[in-house]
C-alpha cells in the first residue's frame, strides 16, 4: 500500500485483518507505529523528481518485491507537476520487481462540467476539466504504460468517519446551487478497491461514485444543520457541472454504493 493516509491506511488495515501480508508506506518514520497498530509492516518511501527531471524513490525499494498487489493511494499534494513522475517512477519499481497487479486511485476531477450537468463516463476525462486534471491524466497515462497489468479507480468526492464537504462550506456565500453532487464514502471507495483487486484483478479504468447526485444547494444546505454548522448560502447564479456515472464499475464487477449522499446511518 502506497501510501497510508485516510483513504490508504483503513484499506492496507482492513486487508492485513483479513488475513493478507500487507506493507505499508508513509514518507514519515514517526507514523511507523501507527500502521504497525493496525496490523502494517511500515516502511518510508518517498517518491519525488530530481532537479534533473529524473525519479529519485528514497526508501527500500525492497518492498515491491514479490509483491500480489500494489495500491497507490496518493495524491498530488501542492507539486503537481511532480506528481505523474513520481507516479512513473513507482509503476516502473513495480515492474522491475515483477508485481502482479497495481492499481491507482485518481480522482473525477478529470471530467468537466458544462452548465446542462451531463452523465459523464471514463470515456469523458479532459485535460480541461481542471486545472490539475492534466496531471492526473499524467499519472493515468504512466500507469496505462508501464509493464504492470493495471487498474485506475477514479474516486469521487470522499466522505464519512468525520469527514464531510459540508464542513469547509459552512456559512459560505456560493453560486450553483442545481450542480449535482458526486461523492462516495469511504468504506465504498474501500469496498471498490478491493472488489477490483481481489482475488482476480479487474483490469481498467472505472468511476466510484455514488448513484444519487443530489442538488447541492438544498444538500449542503440540509447537512450543515443536520451537522450543527451555519448553512451555506446559495445565490441563483448557475454553474457548470456534472454527474459521474459508475455504470462501468457495476457492470464489470457488480459492485454499487452502500451509501448514499448525506445517509444519517452512514458512519
Amino acid at each position: 500500500m502506497v501510501g497510508c493516509g485516510w483513504l490508504g491506511l483503513p484499506l492496507a488495515a482492513g486487508l492485513a485483518a483479513d488475513g493478507h501480508e500487507v506493507t505499508g508506506t508513509t514518507t514519515r518514520a514517526a507514523r511507523f507505529g501507527e500502521l504497525r497498530a493496525r496490523g502494517v509492516r511500515p516502511e518510508r518511501l518517498v517518491a519525488s523528481p530530481g532537479t534533473d527531471g529524473a525519479v529519485r524513490i528514497d526508501g527500500d525499494t525492497r518492498i515491491f518485491d514479490g509483491a500480489d498487489r500494489v495500491v497507490v493511494a496518493v495524491s498530488p499534494s501542492g507539486d503537481y507537476e511532480a506528481y505523474p513522475k513520481a507516479i512513473a517512477g513507482l509503476v516502473d519499481q513495480a515492474a522491475r520487481s515483477h508485481a502482479e497487479h497495481l492499481t491507482l486511485c485518481s480522482s473525477t476531477g478529470v471530467y468537466p462540467g458544462t452548465p446542462e450537468h451531463p452523465l459523464v463516463r471514463e470515456e469523458d476525462a479532459s485535460q480541461a476539466a481542471s486545472p490539475r486534471a492534466r496531471f492526473l491524466l499524467a499519472a493515468e497515462e504512466a500507469v496505462r504504460r508501464g509493464a504492470v497489468a493495471a487498474t485506475i479507480v477514479r474516486l469521487a468526492g470522499l466522505w464519512g468517519h468525520g469527514r464531510h464537504p459540508a464542513r469547509s462550506l459552512a456559512g459560505r456565500q456560493l453560486d450553483g446551487p442545481d450542480v449535482p453532487v458526486n461523492l462516495v464514502h469511504r468504506d465504498d471507495a474501500i469496498a471498490a478497491i478491493r472488489r477490483l483487486t481481489l482475488p482476480t484483478p479487474v483490469t481498467g479504468t472505472f468511476s466510484v461514485v455514488a448513484e444519487e447526485h443530489p442538488p447541492r444547494g438544498p444538500f449542503y444546505t440540509n447537512e450543515a444543520r443536520r451537522l450543527g454548522l451555519p448553512a451555506p448560502a446559495f445565490s441563483d447564479v448557475a454553474k457548470p457541472g456534472k454527474r459521474v456515472s459508475a455504470q462501468a464499475l457495476a457492470d464489470a464487477s457488480g459492485f454499487h454504493a452502500r451509501w448514499m449522499p448525506g445517509d444519517p446511518d452512514a458512519p
